[in-house]
């Protein structure tokens, strides 16, 4: 079986997960949505909202495959539901055993964030079930950082 970075260097190194290499492959059947980079200059706050608006289209078309290919999908990130709300809706839908949570949110003792994706395991039992899942975090970088490590350390802790 190949690792995550030999996948990701057959299809252009352009592959975009949080499942950095080392802490393990993100499932076979994520869709690796290809970055289409643009040019933009400066720092401007101009260029901060066009950065945020590329990767909500691109985590858009990511949720848009998942669908393809999970039946139970569901969209937090959307809702117009408050951080707690939106907290316990995470919580209730790993309980009724949702295959993909998109932009969910979870708390543990001080730590709170919003990860990307939830993607359920069959094959790991937790206090859930007969499935647990995997924490995938998107972002926009061809190599993992110190950051994106300690990121979803946290979320696989909350």
């Amino acid at each position: 079986m190949k690792s995550w970075r030999e996948k990701k260097e057959e299809i252009g190194n352009t592959a975009s997960s949080g499942a950095i290499a080392g802490l393990g492959s993100p499932p076979d059947d994520f869709p690796v949505v290809r970055k289409k980079k643009k040019k933009l200059d400066g720092r401007s706050r101009e260029f901060k909202e066009k950065v945020k608006q590329l990767e909500k289209q691109r985590r858009a078309r990511q949720v848009k495959e998942l669908k393809k290919k999970y039946k139970k999908v569901i969209d937090i990130k959307n809702s117009d539901l408050s951080k707690e709300e939106k907290i316990s809706k995470t919580i209730q839908s790993m309980k009724e055993g949702w295959e993909v949570i998109y932009g969910g949110n979870l708390k543990r003792d001080k730590w709170r964030g919003e990860f990307d994706f939830l993607i359920i395991n069959k094959n790991l039992k937790s206090k859930f079930g007969n499935y647990s899942y995997e924490v995938i975090d998107t972002k926009n970088s061809n190599k993992p950082k110190p950051d994106h490590i300690i990121q979803l350390g946290m979320y696989t802790y909350m």
